[in-house]
């Protein structure tokens, strides 16, 4: 019930502007609920979101690993935890991925961000999830869970030291 109330609560309060939110629910996978942290800018609005998927060889990492320095240049950002290997197989990952972007799409309000203009910022292994993110359409069958009617496409995408193929042998 608290997560059900959590991602429907309306209306963006601007006393978050300038502020930090914590482990905020963003998608349940099964009985994981998976959280990001927002980083907010001073002022104005609607705000770009950048979308920071971290690395960590899909079997590590978290949300905490990046700071909120793009929020000073005016962009909502979003940091997300993704289900981790090997307690969950691909494609967990990338479908957590897909729903942090329906789920800020679906309560843009919420958190005065511009839907159409959601970017992906992701380094090593979720530098591969932020290209799988951005290439890929619901045709790829990734687009599973919560707010479906909502688009999981990206408008941008940042991709930094990531492996593009998976056939090659890589440390």
């Amino acid at each position: 019930a608290r997560l059900a109330a959590e991602l429907a609560a309306p209306g963006f309060s601007p006393s978050k502007q300038g502020t930090v939110e914590t482990d905020r629910p963003y998608c349940r996978a099964g009985d994981q609920t998976l959280a990001m942290n927002l980083y907010y800018p001073p002022s104005g609005g609607p705000w770009p979101a950048l979308v920071f998927i971290h690395g960590g060889g899909w079997t590590e990492g978290s949300k905490a690993e990046m700071d909120g320095t793009f929020a000073a240049l005016g962009y909502l950002v979003v940091s997300i935890d993704y289900r981790l290997y090997p307690d969950h197989r691909f494609p967990a990952m990338i479908e957590d991925v897909k729903c942090a972007i329906r789920h800020l799409r679906a309560n843009a309000a919420q958190y005065n961000l511009d839907p159409d203009r959601i970017g992906l910022f992701g380094n090593s292994a979720g530098g591969h999830l932020a290209a799988l993110a951005g290439l890929a359409g619901r045709s790829a069958g990734w687009d599973v869970g919560e707010n479906l009617e909502q688009s999981s496409q990206v408008q941008a995408v940042i991709v930094l030291a990531a492996p593009a193929d998976l056939t090659r042998p890589f440390p």
